[in-house]
């Protein structure tokens, strides 16, 4: 995902993407990207320019869904009735922001201790040079929204916005992890999961056996990962005649490092999922034990999904069976998932 970042180099200022979230998407019904972006370049020339941009930006942190159909609509996993003013909507992309690098293991690399640093006036600084390039879409969101003000004598120096400290002095308490009273995540007193380089990661793979090709042709998609150590993948066709299957499966939830969902209609349709698997596997992540990557396959309700607040891949969330060329939605996955994981 961070790729496609990289390629933001514009966006809309806060009162544009007030403009955009809360007065255009009135509510969670989708509207056509084509009707989207007419009413956009009439806001202003900034919004004509930034508009693919700014609808990438709020796509990958989670803040407006790219439905099956191609329309565009409010994420259904937010309280929008409690935003009501340009700070209230600053902090809720901002807490977004952090949710999103938390989960991928890339908050530190961002916000970390080397890029803020307490001012000489009691006032937080962030060094917009140490922001890894990747990322510098960030930093034009920080500055659009007014959260940082440019240093005039030193311009890689941001000075934060003093309504806007307490987010950014959490991050530098408990080894940069964000507090639970800023983003909603697991209690920074649980250790993040540590995988030995030496055996790789082990992958739990959930999926409906309806689902079976879906699952052979990704994991064909791993072969190069998986012949080099670095992922090792398990799914329920493991399992050998005269085992207790529940039995095993549980044993593997537990042992898992990544439990990869890979989401349809079926595996919607599935109870054990639901009660066993899905259950498991967000305690788990509860507990910083595991990762959760759910991957969505074929057009359907993942949003009322306990999984929903987790980053779903392809890109956009677009269902892999509605890619023209399937290969390349396994590799978008492909690549997604070793960018998550570090799996250079």
């Amino acid at each position: 995902m961070s790729k496609e970042l990289s390629k933001i180099d514009k966006l809309a200022s806060l009162d544009e993407l007030h403009f955009l979230l809360l007065e255009i998407l009135t509510d969670t019904r989708g509207i056509p990207k084509e009707d989207l972006s007419s009413l956009c370049i009439r806001k202003s020339v900034n919004l004509r320019f930034s508009f693919e941009n700014t609808v990438l930006f709020l796509s990958v942190f989670s803040i407006i869904d790219v439905n099956s159909d191609g329309s565009i609509s409010k994420s259904r996993a937010i309280s929008w009735e409690t935003i009501q003013t340009h700070k209230d909507l600053a902090t809720l992309i901002l807490t977004k922001i952090f949710s999103y690098l938390e989960q991928s293991t890339q908050l530190e690399l961002v916000f970390g201790k080397k890029v803020i640093e307490p001012g000489k006036h009691e006032d937080l600084i962030l060094y917009s040079n140490r922001i890894p390039l990747h990322f510098s879409c960030i930093r034009i969101f920080l500055l659009n929204a007014g959260i940082v003000t440019i240093d005039q004598n030193l311009p890689n120096r941001l000075v934060v916005e003093k309504k806007y400290e307490e987010y950014f002095r959490s991050i530098l308490t408990s080894k940069n992890e964000v507090s639970e009273s800023v983003v909603k995540i697991s209690p920074p007193e649980s250790k993040p999961v540590e995988i030995p380089e030496s055996r790789g990661f082990n992958f739990f793979i959930s999926y409906s056996f309806k689902d079976e090709g879906y699952k052979v042709a990704l994991t064909s998609h791993f072969k190069g990962l998986i012949g080099k150590g670095r992922i090792k993948a398990w799914d329920g066709r493991a399992i050998l005649p005269g085992e207790d299957w529940d039995q095993e499966i549980k044993h593997k939830l537990e042992e898992a490092d990544v439990i990869l969902f890979l989401v349809s209609s079926d595996f919607m349709d599935s109870d054990y999922i639901h009660d066993v698997e899905i259950k498991h596997a967000l305690e788990r992540y509860d507990r910083k034990e595991v990762k959760i990557i759910p991957v969505i396959l074929r057009p359907c309700d993942f949003d009322s999904l306990p999984l929903n607040k987790h980053l779903a891949i392809p890109t956009g969330k677009k269902p892999i069976s509605l890619w023209p060329n399937t290969d390349e939605a396994y590799l978008d996955v492909v690549k997604h998932i070793k960018r998550m994981l570090d799996l250079t």
